[in-house]
């Protein structure tokens, strides 16, 4: 029972904090960075077993460094974010790839990597998540005017004060660690999913920026929540059951849309 309650917490806050940098994610595009992360956290975790370090730890290390290296490519070096993040994708896995072609990996150690160990969360998982949802709220409350001049017009923002630069370097560092920390929820093949889905169907559905973000969050937290449910119902991987939750959501945005 314990280790429920610590995996459901733990996807609880991994949740809250993605969904609502999801919004300017979304609308800044640069969904594509979380994606390549995502790939490159699959090497992270493959390294840190190999070399018997603490995966969540090492991944959000990782993640953090190459996502304001991505940035800075795109900021100061005028490559395109999408032509970076190919590389991650295809670097990532060719990693992870000789690592556990050579190491000596159990088939639960892969299944927990790829899909996510939500029942093996432990009390460390949720004060981590805690730390990266606060700071994650925290950043949107104090930068939340300067967020939404970025996602009207960079120039506007520059004209007003903004200091545009930190802003996209925060916003960067803060959706590869939140990418890292998905793991433990969802699983490297799905990580990305909690920032961009529910994210996109709150856009969709919303009127406002602030009211993107507070519906982002709920259909976040519903997802979860109904998702840790049925796993345990129905039998079937907690991941699963919380990415096809913000899908399904998704489609119910994209219904409303079109009426």
């Amino acid at each position: 029972m314990f280790l429920f309650w610590e995996g459901f917490l733990t996807a609880l806050l991994i949740s809250i904090g993605s969904s609502a940098l999801g919004v300017f994610v979304v609308i800044r595009r640069l969904s594509t960075i979380g994606a390549g992360i995502s790939h490159l956290s699959f090497a992270s975790v493959a390294i840190a077993l190999s070399l018997n370090l603490e995966p969540t730890i090492f991944s959000l290390i990782i993640a953090l460094v190459s996502a304001l290296i991505l940035r800075g490519l795109s900021l100061r070096q005028g490559i395109p974010a999408d032509a970076s993040t190919a590389v991650l994708f295809a670097l990532g896995p060719a990693i992870a790839n000789l690592l556990l072609a050579k190491g000596d990996f159990s088939p639960i150690e892969l299944n927990s990597i790829l899909y996510g160990s939500l029942l093996q969360a432990q009390l460390t998982d949720v004060f981590i998540s805690a730390f990266i949802c606060f700071a994650s709220l925290i950043f949107i409350l104090l930068f939340f005017r300067a967020l939404i001049l970025l996602s009207l017009s960079e120039e506007l923002a520059k004209l007003k004060g903004v200091k545009v630069k930190a802003v996209e370097y925060t916003l960067s560092a803060l959706t590869g660690i939140s990418v890292a920390i998905s793991i433990k929820a969802v699983g490297i093949l799905l990580s990305s999913s909690l920032i961009v889905i529910p994210s996109l169907a709150a856009i969709l559905m919303s009127n406002s920026l602030k009211r993107a973000v507070l519906n982002a969050i709920f259909i976040a937290m519903l997802s979860v929540s109904l998702g840790m449910f049925l796993s345990i119902k129905l039998d079937i991987p907690p991941s699963s059951a919380i990415v096809g939750l913000c899908v399904l959501a998704l489609f119910f945005a994209i219904s409303l849309k079109r009426l």
